[in-house]
C-alpha cells in the first residue's frame, strides 16, 4: 500500500508479509501504538484520472520491531518518512480485520441547505 502524493509514489508505510511496517519517532504515536497493542491504521487516496477515491481500515495488533533480525529487515523496506527528522523505530501491524470503499468522485456539486 502506498500513497501517491502529485507525483512519486511516497511511502510512509508499507506491506510486508501480510502486515504493515511504518516508522515512528519516539513519542505518543509509538507509545499509543506498542502500548495499546490492538490499532486500526487508515489508507485514504485518490486516482484523478479514474475519477475514483478509496479508504482502507486496517484493524489488529501492534507492535515495536525489536528483534535484531527484524529491525534489519525493516530498513531494507523503502519506507520514506515525510518529514525531514529521524524516526529510528519500526512499528508492525499483524491485520486481523481490513475493510475498504471505493468512491466515484462527482463531476461538480452544489451545497443546499440540508448540508447543515
Amino acid at each position: 500500500l502506498a500513497v501517491a502524493l502529485g507525483g512519486p509514489l511516497v511511502n510512509n508505510f508499507i506491506a510486508d508479509h501480510g502486515g504493515i511496517v511504518f516508522r515512528s519517532a519516539a513519542g505518543t504515536k509509538l507509545a499509543g501504538a506498542v502500548l495499546n497493542r490492538f490499532v486500526a491504521f487508515e489508507i485514504d487516496g485518490d486516482q484523478p484520472g479514474d475519477r475514483t477515491a478509496w479508504s482502507v481500515v486496517v484493524k489488529g495488533q501492534a507492535r515495536a520491531v525489536e528483534r535484531m533480525q527484524e529491525v534489519f529487515d525493516a530498513e531494507d523496506l523503502p519506507l520514506f518518512p515525510w518529514l525531514a527528522w529521524d524516526k529510528p523505530n519500526f512499528v508492525r501491524i499483524d491485520p486481523m480485520v481490513v475493510t475498504g470503499r471505493r468512491y466515484h468522485i462527482v463531476d461538480s456539486a452544489t451545497p443546499d441547505a440540508s448540508i447543515g
